[in-house]
């Protein structure tokens, strides 16, 4: 179980981070944290029992919004009324996207998946913050009506992010 410094990041993350892939099929690249070429990215699976029961898992956040009921809730009793001044980040993350973060971060066995507008992906060590793959896509011309060129969030399942 990680320290209470890592799970301030993970609330921290939740409040600034996350948007969805916009396809594999027009994938423009996925780079690890050197900077090479990677052609997949590994994930610990993620079955439909483990999505059913993210209400209570204290480990992971496996959905946008905590879990299927959208509580936005985040079952570990670590952080508690007493402890929870003592918060401090743990770690910053910079993307190369300057522009709006507006949905939460998935939390995978340690692996955190942020997205960012025009649908870049990250997937980041939780503990340390460091970059273990970048998905960029391919887009086309993008059209924006009314609040910035958002997405939804990323979504797993099995071993698909």
């Amino acid at each position: 179980m990680p320290k209470i410094v890592s799970k301030s990041l993970l609330l921290g993350s939740i409040c600034a981070a996350a948007i969805a892939t916009a396809g594999v099929a027009n994938a423009q690249e996925v780079k690890n944290a050197s900077g090479s070429a990677a052609a997949t990215a590994a994930i610990t699976p993620v079955s439909q029992e483990q999505l059913s029961g993210a209400a209570k898992d204290g480990s992971n956040f496996l959905h946008t919004n905590g879990n299927y009921e959208q509580t936005r809730f985040y079952p570990n009793n670590q952080i508690n009324r007493d402890n929870v001044a003592h918060l401090h980040p743990a770690w910053i993350f910079q993307t190369e996207v300057k522009d709006s973060l507006e949905t939460s971060p998935i939390v995978v066995n340690g692996v955190m998946y942020v997205t960012t507008s025009f649908s870049h992906v990250y997937a980041l060590d939780a503990k340390t913050g460091q970059q273990i793959w970048h998905f960029k896509p391919k887009l086309g011309l993008v059209t924006t009506y009314c609040c910035g060129p958002n997405n939804r969030g990323v979504a797993v399942y099995g071993d698909k992010v």
